[in-house]
């Protein structure tokens, strides 16, 4: 499918990366960059549109092209940035004002169509059978492949009870798949606490929306008035939120260190540092985490690892961490661009153009690979009457109860880390 999308692209893309690079960047700074290097990539954009407005098969939309690298040129910076016309700015701000429901999914993008992160807790996009790690294709429609993350959110808005046809791309599938989604005015879950035995206070985060934090702190407290001695927060598939509320839910377990660093363009490192009054566990701590947890709660695994408050069980997480800016254009048009970036309190950035370097690695991977793989295998031996939907729920239920196991082993048996909470 995306190979079939890229050969209409390709004889324009070498045009496309240099026209960006001068109307998007050299328009952003306002200047004109007097390296020798500037005039060097100058001299073959010339060369390059010489040639293509001369030799192409038929004479280019040059309007066309611009468009296409411009989005290009913004989508190979990282999935969040982005490039909209005056049209489609206008668009978007007035659905935001009009458009009171969505679908109920954190969307990220990979190999350029919208990529789901995690479908909402109980929202509509779970309810139609949305998982993590699907391909979203189309959006009634409207191919993905070519949208950025502002101009999918938007189209995914609508009135309350409207219908949105998302066409999936999903791994065990060899071919896309449609659902509707129903949309609903976004009811965001709460935190759930539960006591396990035997006495481990069992936390479940599955958004940091505004006020989940002293929602945290509120169920905090009631498992260490009952009979907890340990805790045991779960922050798998908790994708999205505020980063002030990542930083007051890392802030009740740490009563010093650094919480996360925000860098900038410039280079300029501003450090959030945990406020010794607001700590309110000091119990030992064990964080389950996964491939989908990403954005804010990313934030709250690095704080507790890197300050060895906590073990880590599960799988790397994914990788968002960055604030995006919406900078307009003399034209009316927009850039949306990546302006900050979360770093680790040990300065590792959390989001990484690297797939390899990106996210926060657990400190006790669980399952590994080889584990992972002859989960799977089990999970796909299905009788007639079952199918790839049951299989799969097996295997999410028997990955996620070998990660609940071996925090649980840690925090009975294990020596866990709680003196930066003392």
């Amino acid at each position: 499918m995306i190979s079939m999308f890229q050969k209409g692209r390709l004889a324009v893309t070498v045009l496309s990366a240099f026209i960006a690079f001068y109307a998007v960047v050299g328009g952003l700074l306002g200047r004109v960059a007097a390296e020798d290097s500037t005039y060097r990539n100058l001299s073959l954009f010339t060369d390059v549109l010489n040639r293509v407005t001369q030799d192409y098969v038929e004479p280019p939309v040059l309007d066309k092209v611009m468009l296409g690298a411009l989005r290009g040129l913004l989508e190979a910076l990282d999935p969040y940035s982005g490039y909209l016309t005056r049209a489609q700015l206008e668009s978007i701000e007035k659905k935001k004002q009009s458009a009171k429901a969505d679908a109920g999914a954190v969307l990220s993008k990979r190999l350029h169509y919208a990529y789901v992160v995690a479908p909402v807790r109980g929202g509509p996009a779970e309810e139609a059978g949305l998982r993590p790690g699907d391909y979203v294709e189309s959006i009634d429609g409207q191919s993905t492949y070519e949208l950025n993350i502002l101009e999918i959110q938007s189209l995914l808005k609508g009135a309350p009870g409207s219908s949105v046809e998302l066409s999936l791309l999903r791994g065990q599938r060899s071919e896309p798949f449609t659902v509707s989604v129903k949309r609903q005015i976004p009811r965001l879950p709460e935190p759930q606490g539960m006591i396990l035995d035997p006495r481990i206070g069992y936390l479940k985060v599955p958004f940091l929306a505004e006020g989940s934090a002293e929602q945290v702190r509120t169920r905090l407290k009631m498992l260490m008035s009952g009979s907890a001695e340990k805790i045991l927060l779960d922050l798998r598939n908790s994708a999205g939120g505020e980063l002030s509320e990542a930083l007051k839910v890392a802030n009740l377990f740490l009563s010093e260190g650094t919480l996360v660093t925000v860098q900038d363009r410039e280079g300029k490192k501003t450090a959030f540092e945990a406020d010794p009054t607001q700590v309110v566990c000091r119990m030992p701590l064990a964080v389950m985490v996964n491939e989908f947890t990403a954005g804010p709660s990313e934030i709250v695994a690095a704080a507790l690892r890197d300050n060895d408050r906590a073990e880590l069980v599960g799988r790397k997480t994914l990788g968002m961490g960055s604030r995006q800016a919406i900078l307009p254009l003399k034209d009316g048009s927009a850039l949306v661009l990546s302006v900050e970036k979360y770093l680790s309190p040990s300065g590792n950035p959390i989001q990484n153009e690297s797939p390899k370097l990106a996210g926060v690695q657990p400190t006790l991977e669980v399952p590994q690979r080889n584990d992972r793989l002859e989960l799977f295998f089990q999970a796909a031996q299905m009788d007639s009457r079952e199918d790839t939907e049951a299989a799969y729920k097996r295997f999410i239920e028997q990955v996620e109860q070998k990660q609940l196991e071996a925090a649980l082993r840690l925090l009975t048996e294990g020596s866990l880390k709680s003196r930066k909470a003392a």
